[in-house]
């Protein structure tokens, strides 16, 4: 049996951008997590990219708790460990309300 496999576009990285928007990825890497998330991070220019690791006791497909980092555009990256989904996204959704607090954006 042989599968093929076509390369998907890019569509976070086309995007138009638009002042004071924010724009949050996510990333399943095999291997070199960290090195392949910044740069995606910086490629698609993106304020902030969850990274997932896809092999090991952290794959995140299934019900498993997933192993993820959370960088951001100014450089910072922050180890989640392994957590449930769930977890994972309350840390998002406090990520945005940090960046629009920041920004003086409201609700």
């Amino acid at each position: 049996m042989t599968v093929r496999l076509r390369s998907t576009p890019d569509l976070i990285g086309r995007l138009p951008r638009r002042i004071g928007q924010t724009v949050i990825g996510f990333a399943l890497e095999a291997d070199r997590v960290l090195k392949r998330a910044s740069a995606k991070l910086r490629t698609k220019r993106l304020d902030v990219l969850i990274a997932q690791q896809a092999n090991g006791e952290g794959s995140p497909f299934g019900r498993r708790p997933v192993h993820a980092w959370m960088l951001s555009k100014s450089g910072s990256v922050k180890a989640l460990g392994a957590r449930d989904k769930s977890a994972v996204a309350r840390v998002v959704f406090d990520a945005i309300e940090r960046l629009h607090a920041r920004a003086g954006s409201c609700c």
